[in-house]
């Protein structure tokens, strides 16, 4: 699946965002008691989910040009992917307990509750996988290119532009005193 690792960027837009509006279609159909409303929750969650596991693909390939060709810190790569899974697996949880629940005929409110609960931890854990993965992009430049070559972790600790740095400008230069 290495081809998915240039589109990890566009495919995991789709378990943020629908992850976290299946949540809030969920919430607002409980509180309009509208059926409607949380049917139009429970498909953004599998999508959602569905989402996430083509998320994990790609991301599994971003992360080997990241860790290998820039340089980034793999315990980052890896902080960013384990919560990334934890999201999946609390959205599949919760699709598995809205299952069950359908199933009982009766003494199905506690198995809701807990779907409930794990699809509001998948978001939450979503939001601080997306929150990671945009410091792995915007801190350590993972996947980012300049004139067509990826920045290496290298280039991206420099201080001051590249040009500065190539003519020496922005420099100290050693023993002047700089009063």
């Amino acid at each position: 699946m290495d081809f998915l690792g240039p589109y990890h960027p566009l495919i995991v837009h789709t378990p943020v965002a629908l992850l976290i509006f299946s949540f809030l279609f969920d919430l607002a159909g409980r509180a309009m008691d509208s059926t409607w409303m949380r049917k139009a929750g429970l498909m953004l969650l599998v999508i959602g989910v569905l989402g996430g596991v083509a998320a994990i693909y790609s991301g599994e390939a971003a992360s080997e040009v990241a860790e290998e060709k820039q340089g980034v810190p793999e315990a980052q790569v890896e902080r960013h992917e384990d919560i990334a899974k934890i999201s999946v697996w609390l959205g599949l949880g919760s699709l598995a307990a809205r299952g069950i629940a359908a199933a009982m005929p009766a003494g199905a409110v506690p198995v809701a509750i807990v779907a409930f609960l794990l699809h509001g931890a998948s978001v939450v854990s979503v939001g601080i996988a997306g929150y990671r993965g945009g410091q792995l992009v915007f801190e350590h430049a993972a996947g980012v290119h300049m004139q067509g070559q990826l920045i290496t972790h290298a280039d991206s600790t420099h201080t001051g532009s590249r040009e500065q740095h190539e003519h020496g400008e922005g420099e100290q230069e050693s023993g002047k005193d700089h009063d």
